[in-house]
């Protein structure tokens, strides 16, 4: 699926783990639900998604043991549930400091990647 494009897609119960995602667009994709067990849940243990654009998807108890994120896009997605997550893939994560993250977790320091302002 890399480079795959399924914006909005329900990915709800879906196993990918050692998927490679890699640039893959998500966006907005239904990946989890927020309510509490026994909701469904995508796996992504040890997936790849570098580069993937997770901006405003459903990811609040998505199981990312392992997962690749490095510069994957986190902008307005909700991660404060979401299972084995760790400092280090917040750190190599685009956008984590919008992101919601879990509790035991701190926000990486801003810094800007984009543009400089006109």
């Amino acid at each position: 699926m890399q480079n795959a494009r399924v914006r909005n897609a329900n990915l709800r119960d879906a196993h990918l783990s050692w998927a490679d995602l890699s640039s893959a667009g998500l966006r907005g994709a239904a990946v989890s639900e927020s309510a509490p067990p026994p909701s469904e849940s995508a796996i992504l243990e040890n997936a790849i998604l570098t580069g993937a654009d997770l901006r405003d998807a459903e990811l609040a108890r998505v199981r990312l043991d392992g997962a690749n994120l490095n510069r994957a896009h986190l902008e307005g997605v909700d991660l404060s549930r979401a299972q084995d997550l760790t400092q280090e893939q917040v750190e190599q994560a685009n956008g984590a400091w919008f992101a919601r993250l879990p509790t035991d977790l701190e926000r990486p320091e801003f810094e800007h990647r984009g543009p400089e302002p006109g």
